[in-house]
């Protein structure tokens, strides 16, 4: 929970601000120190705020040429610095993938960024948006520094660096952070007239933190299909969209330094409006609901301009309900605070920032829109330095706090209740240097407002607080401890009477009003919201972490004329295919260890043609899959989806399997399909997509198997025949078809051995399956000796003639032909056993052993 604000109407220095400029200077330089803050090469971020999170998979990435295995792990990044694999195409892999943290080493990464996509173009290159459930992160700012590059698309518009623009929808819990961000915008710009910013983004659950952001610029050509009236840019930006709703937005700890020259001005056209830091909705109409974005916060972020005459705004938030901007540093721009869109503005806290060299250090200009209204605002204990720029000039001025809704007879009141409290305001330079025109507090249009222990230096004391209210609209607003520098109270300027409008009034005496207090609290009924800062909405309970087990296809018994071939680019080096339309498939023998419940099937296909296979499961054959076009040549995974025959289309239909062994086989219907593997998974299509990577990154940190459930799941080990202990004449041969490649045999009977040693993780009882493949002679003389702890026993390739799985065993003391040969479940301990193969017939191949646990619901 937030603490309480400890507000009292005596003392006129609220909520714990320094009593003198000197003391303020020095706890905002510590602020800026705090923001400005590098991180090391070796920090490690804390654990994500967001418990969506916690069940990512994560990606390790750099931008060095390859020098190695490249896994995806801390010690074997990706790499992902250049031909072949720049950074665009690796992220461009992961397009629909979710709940992927990407981790990104120490040096330079390049991108083409993202774009608004001009009317009738197509996207150009490599492109890519963060997903559902990224995280991004670099190794510390000015560490890990992701770079634009030249724009690709030369037509005006406007780029960010990472940005969701392509595809126009929303993204839900999102982190990224320790970066620096590049946009390159003074470089660019000179070649093509487009803004360039650092992140724009919408969505909800999104967390912007420790960013250091460089290079932005507003160089949009008022030509631009896109430019709109203003030009504006969002160098950090997060919103919604027209009918979306979206909340616990955070933008944290970044820093955003904009480079001179900024915005870049075009002849005859309105200056561009820069905004370095927004958290808001959409503002293109009003819905009380839809419209909003809830609790967003922007806070502890520095901005750094360098021109308070350029049109350039340090941090906004609007149509939000409880909106935060709290300990931030602005310094050098011509709006510490700015808003003036969205329609409709619940409640919104500005609070214990530092603001200076500002023409308005907090400014709400909604004086032109008589339609939008604000409910609660809070502006609490700001300390705010404006710029002496217009020292000289009559024609414009400055305000600490500007509050400005619309006038008497205008309308409505835009502001329905407004707290202004322990604020400090004065002038760079001091007191001496502000003009008539400058004004500490001036507010109008407010219903209900609360003026309170503000301190004040301006040149004149009736310029401190101004008010324009208008009695017909029903409006109280109370002044209370305000003081001047000097330790004066302050009485604020009226402006609704008589002779008083003006900033310079001939009789100044007759405009005051006296301080009016309300006890015996004066926060009771309307201003009661400003005691407490609003704190962000609870997470959503984490996503069930989903249970995946991915098969090789390989790894199944493969049905005749299909066949294992081999491809580099295929998982494990290999996969089955059948050249014969309708002809051959392969078949998996699978163990769920879970209650009863619904699951996914994902195929890993590559197809030369359409369609891939018909899907068996459990002796019904019911499914049925399809690729599409323009994804021929790469291996995709494919939702195993059902056929509908009236309507000739495929639908999404999860199957629901009761725990326990499973028969899935795959029949080939096109001919050249190429399956790599089986992926089942519990989470559902919008939760996981499997990718190459993502199930490689899975496979090799044990969260994705078989045998993934250690307490459920059977215990179920393979091992390779080549990989065993071998005594001549036993050697290892070539094959094809083995799983490996590689098989083994002995051409003398009785002659050779070979030992595979193995663990079994609990004593229980284990069905113990060969891998082989009959010597070219009657099958029912196709055997083996096989001692299984020292114990013979004898087993049987059974009919076929081709590889096959088999659990054929018969004692030693049985005839080999008997028909009552079955298969054999040996119990045993927890701990080391030993298995020894010697040929019976010669010429038998052997490819793999597997043991199994046997469930006790067997």
């Amino acid at each position: 929970m937030t603490p309480p604000i400890m507000v009292s109407a005596d003392v006129p220095h609220l909520m714990g601000i320094a009593k003198e400029p000197c003391r303020i200077t020095c706890l905002a330089l510590l602020l800026v120190a705090c923001c400005l803050q590098l991180f090391a090469a070796d920090f490690v971020p804390p654990l994500p705020i967001d418990p969506a999170l916690n069940q990512n998979v994560e990606i390790w990435m750099t931008p060095d040429p390859p020098s190695g295995p490249q896994t995806g792990t801390e010690t074997e990044p990706y790499s992902v610095g250049g031909a072949p694999v720049t950074f665009d195409k690796f992220m461009s892999r992961f397009r629909g993938t979710r709940y992927v943290t990407f981790r990104l080493k120490p040096g330079i990464y390049h991108t083409s960024g993202v774009y608004e996509v001009p009317l009738n173009r197509a996207v150009i290159g490599d492109w890519w948006e963060p997903g559902t459930g990224w995280r991004i992160l670099g190794s510390g700012t000015n560490v890990t520094i992701l770079e634009m590059d030249a724009p690709k698309e030369l037509t005006p518009t406007k780029f960010h660096v990472i940005g969701n623009p392509f595809t126009g929808g929303l993204v839900h819990h999102l982190e990224i952070a320790y970066l620096t961000l590049n946009a390159n915008g003074p470089l660019h710009s000179q070649r093509v007239d487009s803004s360039f910013g650092a992140i724009y983004v919408g969505g909800s659950y999104i967390y912007l933190h420790d960013l250091n952001c460089i290079g932005a610029f507003n160089a949009l050509s008022p030509l631009a299909t896109n430019a709109r009236t203003h030009r504006e840019l969002f160098i950090i930006g997060i919103g919604g969209r027209d009918g979306a709703q979206v909340t616990n937005n955070i933008i944290r700890r970044c820093v955003i330094t904009i480079p001179p020259g900024n915005p870049k001005p075009f002849p005859g056209s309105i200056e561009a409006l820069t905004t370095a830091i927004l958290n808001a909705a959409n503002a293109n109409g009003r819905d009380a609901v839809n419209d909003l974005t809830c609790v967003p916060q922007i806070t502890e972020c520095l901005v750094v301009g360098n021109d308070v005459a350029k049109r350039v705004n340090g941090i906004s938030i609007f149509g939000a309900t409880n909106g935060l901007a709290t300990s931030n540093v602005v310094l050098n721009v011509r709006f510490g605070f700015y808003s003036d869109d969205s329609p409709w503005n619940p409640s919104l806290y500005v609070a214990q920032n530092f603001f200076s060299n500002s023409i308005h250090g907090v400014y709400l200009n909604y004086s032109m829109n008589p339609a939008a209204q604000w409910g609660s605002v809070a502006v609490l204990s700001n300390v705010i330095y404006l710029s002496n720029r217009w020292s000289n000039e009559s024609s414009n001025f400055t305000a600490g706090i500007n509050l400005f809704g619309t006038g008497p007879g205008a309308g409505p009141t835009t502001f329905d209740q407004v707290v202004v409290a322990s604020n400090t305001i004065t002038t760079v330079g001091g007191q001496a240097s502000a003009r008539i025109h400058d004004f500490g507090i001036l507010q109008q249009g407010a219903r209900r407002g609360l003026t309170i222990g503000n301190r004040i230096g301006v040149l004149r004391d009736e310029n401190s607080l101004k008010v324009l209210p208008d009695p017909l609209r029903d409006e109280t607003n109370y002044f209370c401890n305000n003081q001047s520098f000097a330790g004066t109270t302050l009485w604020a300027h009226d402006r609704s009477l008589p002779g008083c409008y003006s900033d310079s009034p001939p009789r100044p005496q007759d405009c005051l009003i006296p301080p009016v207090c309300l006890e015996p609290s004066p926060f009771a009924n309307n201003f009661k919201f400003a005691l407490t800062l609003p704190s962000r909405h609870p997470y959503p309970s984490a996503r069930l972490p989903g249970r995946h087990w991915v098969w090789e296809a390989e790894d199944g018994d493969v049905l005749l004329p299909s066949f294992i071939a081999a491809a580099p680019d295929a998982s494990g080096g290999r996969y089955v295919v059948s050249t014969n339309r309708d002809q051959g498939g392969v078949h998996f023998a699978i163990y769920l260890p879970l209650s009863t419940r619904k699951y996914n099937l994902w195929a890993k296909i590559q197809t030369a043609s359409t369609g891939f296979f018909d899907v068996e499961i459990d002796g019904e054959r019911r499914f049925f899959g399809a690729t599409q076009e323009g994804e021929k040549t790469e291996w995709v995974y494919r939702l195993v989806t059902e056929r509908i025959p009236v309507s000739n289309t495929n639908t999404t239909r999860r199957v629901q399997l009761d725990p326990g062994w499973h028969s899935i086989a795959f029949w080939t219907r096109d001919p050249s399909v190429r399956l790599d593997q089986l992926c089942i998974t519990t989470s559902t299509e919008d939760d996981f997509v499997p990718n190459a990577t993502i199930v490689a990154r899975l496979q090799l940190s044990g969260k994705i198997s078989p045998a993934e459930i250690a307490n459920d799941c059977p215990s179920d080990q393979t091992f390779e025949a080549e990989t065993g202990i071998l005594t001549p004449p036993m050697e290892i041969i070539t094959n094809a078809l083995a799983s490996s490649g590689m098989a083994v045999r002995s051409s003398i009977s009785d002659r050779g051995d070979l030992i595979l040693p193995f663990n079994v993780p609990r004593t229980q009882n284990y069905s113990v399956q060969f891998r082989i493949q009959a010597a070219n002679r009657p099958s029912n003389a196709n055997t083996a000796r096989v001692f299984v702890d020292g114990q013979e026993w004898v087993v049987s390739s059974g009919t076929s003639t081709g590889w096959v799985w088999t659990s054929l065993i018969d004692d030693t003391e049985k005839s080999i032909n008997a028909l009552s040969s079955s298969s054999k479940v040996f119990h045993l301990t927890q701990g080391p056993h030993k298995i020894r193969w010697r040929t019976r017939n010669p010429g038998v191949l052997f490819d793999s052993l597997r043991v199994t646990a046997v469930p006790s619901t067997r």
